[in-house]
């Protein structure tokens, strides 16, 4: 009988937001393409991936840490409803994440959590996308009964 595998599981998850950043940065460069602004520093989105990414981990990296734990815990498989469990719970918890950080800690500040900056729906889309993508990566097969 083969272990599940906790360390895979729990790495890969933390590593959500990482790919969230990254994706930012794609979904901005392919905006600036699209509107053909000129890329006089086209390198630029090669630092702004990875700043975003060091963000993103700095920001959301707790909430990913125990969403992994947790989807381990569950020993979660490769199927529909798993994807579409670990789908809806990355982008809940991404997009709640800002709003409770807010709430726990107060300040005077004008600006909120980062994340929130743009519309509420980009910590969502981007947590749920990038938890999609790492859960096809990190989750085992079932094994046949």
């Amino acid at each position: 009988m083969k272990k599940y595998p906790y360390f895979k599981v729990i790495f890969g998850f933390l590593l959500c937001p990482v790919v969230a950043g990254i994706a930012f940065t794609l979904f901005a460069l392919g905006y600036d393409l699209t509107n053909k602004v000129i890329l006089e520093f086209s390198m630029a989105y090669m630092g702004f991936a990875v700043i975003f990414a060091v963000a993103g981990l700095f920001f959301y990296g707790i909430p990913a840490f125990f969403l992994g734990i947790m989807y381990s815990f569950l020993r979660l498989h490769k199927g529909v409803k798993e994807y579409l469990f670990v789908f809806f719970m990355g982008g809940g918890v991404s997009y709640a994440w800002g709003p409770l950080i807010d709430f726990l800690f107060p300040t005077d500040r004008v600006e909120p959590f980062p994340g929130l900056l743009w519309h509420s729906s980009v910590p969502f889309i981007l947590g749920a996308s990038s938890s999609f993508l790492i859960s096809l990566w990190v989750l085992p097969k079932k094994l046949k009964e």
